[in-house]
Formats: structure tokens, sequence, C-alpha cells
């Protein structure tokens, strides 16, 4: 079933921040959080509406994205800041061979993500610790030529690097909450770098830091405090949160 992807909710986010705060050198998302993932029922119909609220609350700016029930489906909090977050380094990791190369990346066992989702071009590096994988980008993936804040492929490929981290060690994970996502705004082209490192493991959680950077070496993205959660077996209809199967 396609679902809505967690990167477009992001970029949708984003897209109302920057039009909240125009003149702001750095704006980025804090507290990004999935309450309940959505299967686009409409989406080889007349489509899925929904409605993005901002309401200045406690924390600040807080977002949220409900569908046509008025359900809470996804939120965040907008932080306008003049320092961008910035995610805890892999550096110098010695990391092992990949298990996955070429079509294992996207398996039944592996990636459930249908063509225009399948961002990762290689896994360069696996261990306990962290992850190196090497990226295409929004711009090489034949997606709609729009005015992008993020780039959402990129990023969804960040996540799904973290998916497969968090198989050998507590199975299929899906992302449920994001710290803080900091992010320079536009698509770039390919190659892009994606380093992750794992900065807490349990049964039944990983919280990593994920890190984007471009073939110049400039910073794409920083992801910080993703926390991926195992799905329960036989229960994944509510979710499935990261890619349409198309």
């Amino acid at each position: 079933k396609p679902v809505l992807p967690v990167v477009m909710a992001v970029e949708w986010f984003a897209r109302l921040a920057r039009a909240l705060f125009p003149q702001r050198s750095s704006v980025q998302l804090r507290d990004v959080r999935v309450v309940r993932g959505i299967v686009l029922t409409g989406f080889d119909g007349l489509g899925d509406h929904f409605t993005i609220l901002a309401t200045k609350g406690v924390k600040g700016v807080e977002l949220e994205l409900r569908d046509t029930s008025n359900a809470l489906r996804y939120a965040a909090v907008i932080e306008p800041s003049e320092s961008a977050a910035k995610a805890e380094p892999l550096n110098g990791a010695v990391l092992g061979e990949s298990p996955w190369q070429g079509t294992e990346i996207y398996s039944s066992n592996t990636l459930f993500h249908g063509r225009d989702f399948q961002v990762i071009r290689t896994v360069d590096g696996v261990s306990p610790i962290g992850a190196r994988a090497t990226l295409a980008s929004t711009a090489d993936l034949a997606w709609p030529n729009d005015a992008w804040e993020t780039d959402p492929a990129a990023i969804d490929g960040a996540l799904q690097l973290a998916i497969l981290c968090g198989i050998p060690a507590i199975g299929p994970t899906l992302p449920l909450r994001i710290g803080r996502i900091g992010y320079t705004g536009g698509v770039v082209t390919s190659p892009i770098h994606c380093a992750l490192l794992v900065r807490s493991q349990s049964p039944e959680r990983v919280v990593c830091d994920i890190t984007l950077v471009g073939s110049d070496g400039a910073t794409i993205a920083d992801l910080v405090g993703v926390e991926m959660y195992a799905v329960p077996s036989g229960n994944t209809t509510n979710t499935v949160l990261t890619a349409t199967n198309v």
C-alpha cells in the first residue's frame, strides 16, 4: 500500500518554516514526530488531502499535519537559529564490508521501497557503531522539478540506511522521531555521502545521528537523534512511514 513518506511531511514543514521566518539565516525543525502513519487511499484516484497548522506554543512555533478527519498524524517545532543542527560525526571509525550489494539493498529481506525511492546506490561500510553509504538526490531521480526546501530523496535515503543498520540487531525498524533536522535548502546532484553514527541501542530502539554531505564536501543535512523503533511482527499497516511502493 502506498503511504505518505515522512520526508514529505518534513518538506512541507520546512516550506512553512521558511515562509514564516524568511529573514532568518537558519531555520530548522525540532522534535519531528510521527503520531500515526498515513496510508494514501486516494493515491490512484482523486488524491489525499491534509492540513498543516502552525501555532505559537510554549516550545516555539508548533506544526501539525492533520488529515481530513482532523486527526493528528505528524508534528514538529520550528526552530529559528543562527547555528544549524549538527550531527555527531562518525569520523574515522573502522567499518566492515557491507552485507548488502546491488539488488540485495532492496529486497523482501531488507528495504521495501519502490522504484522512485530506491535512493541508496552503495552501502560502503557497516559496523555496530555506524555505517556509510552513497546516495542519489532528488534531482537525479526524475522527481518533479519543484522548489524543494530540503532534499527529500536524500533524507529518505539516510533513513533507509538507518533501517538497514537496525536489521542485524533488532530486525526491521521505522523512524518515529527525529530530535533536530538542520538543512541547507534545496537539492544537489549526486553523489551524496551519508554517514550514520549509532548513539544508543536497545531491543526495541536504535538512536543515531546522520550527516549528508555533497561531492564538494558541503553539508546538505544533519539529522540529530533519529529514533528508529522495531516493527511489531505482522503489524506494519499503520507503521510503514518512509516510502511509497511505486
